[in-house]
């Protein structure tokens, strides 16, 4: 595992070396050729072309390798940590609207960069489908919660899937209701705020990529009759824990089991490696 994640950092940091060399020293150079041709084939979109645009200019609009090491270096420690996790989200929210109207109107909305209207889905799909099922934490100041004594720098374990279908703060808990305000689910998530998952570069980021999903033709489940991901539960201290199981029938913490399908000419499709290679890409099912 360690050695295929080595080689993920080493592929994200060659493309993304070759993004920014595009921006700051044009298209007729080794990397710019490249990452045109890449864009080309793969039907990329130019979306994190302007918060690339931005970087280069808050940085000086380095050109040489070494500053184009350094500021590629830095962006990846910055969003990289988090990448899995709000992997795990986005597929999350998936699963929960896949097929529905309402992902129909993730896309319309998010075509129209109504980002903020799209976020009340993603935050509800959250709560009821919660990514983590619990977080530990150390209290910064004692308290009580629910009536029970926590002490100052106390470890405590936060049960996640319990504390957001909790009946004393969500009215009708187990309904979803998008009149929620975000701010009221957000708070008890347990998402590291940095990253992909500082709400700014969140807010903004998650609603193009569901977007970009749901308007994939014909998105659908494979087979259509197959469930949800594949996971069970299981309570360890009296919390209950999320387990995944992957394409070899081992047990993971991540989703690597949710299959769709959808009508494309070629046979490739972007999978948040929902968890697909692209040698498992056949006949536009991941």
């Amino acid at each position: 595992m360690r050695e295929e994640s080595q080689k993920a950092v080493r592929d994200v940091e060659l493309f993304l070396k070759g993004h920014l060399a595009r921006l700051t020293r044009g298209s007729v150079n080794l990397e710019g050729i490249s990452d045109t041709f890449l864009r080309w084939v793969s039907m990329w979109n130019d979306y994190s072309d302007d918060f690339l645009k931005d970087l280069v200019e808050a940085s000086g609009s380095p050109s040489g390798n070494s500053a184009l090491d350094g500021l590629t270096g830095s962006l990846l420690a910055s969003v990289m940590p988090t990448a899995a996790l709000f992997s795990q989200i986005i597929a999350h929210v998936v699963d929960f609207y896949i097929g529905t109207d309402i992902a129909v109107q993730i896309a319309e909305l998010a075509e129209g960069h109504k980002n903020s209207q799209i976020m009340p889905f993603i935050f509800e799909a959250l709560r009821l489908n919660p990514p983590l099922s619990s977080v530990r934490l150390e209290a910064q100041s004692s308290a009580e919660i629910a009536g029970i004594e926590v002490a100052e720098r106390q470890h405590v374990l936060a049960n996640i899937i319990d504390a957001t279908r909790d009946v004393s703060t969500f009215e009708n808990a187990e309904a979803a209701n998008y009149a929620r305000r975000p701010a009221d689910t957000e708070c008890i998530l347990g998402l590291d705020r940095r990253g992909l998952l500082s709400p700014k570069l969140f807010e903004q980021v998650a609603p193009v990529v569901l977007g970009e999903i749901f308007r994939l033709k014909n998105l659908r489940r494979y087979p259509p009759q197959s469930d949800h991901m594949k996971r069970y539960t299981e309570r360890i201290h009296n919390v209950p824990e999320k387990f995944y199981i992957d394409l070899n029938g081992r047990t993971t913490p991540f989703p690597v089991s949710l299959f769709v399908q959808v009508s494309c000419i070629l046979n490739f499709l972007l999978a948040s490696r929902f968890n697909a290679n692209p040698s498992s890409v056949k006949n536009g099912v991941v």
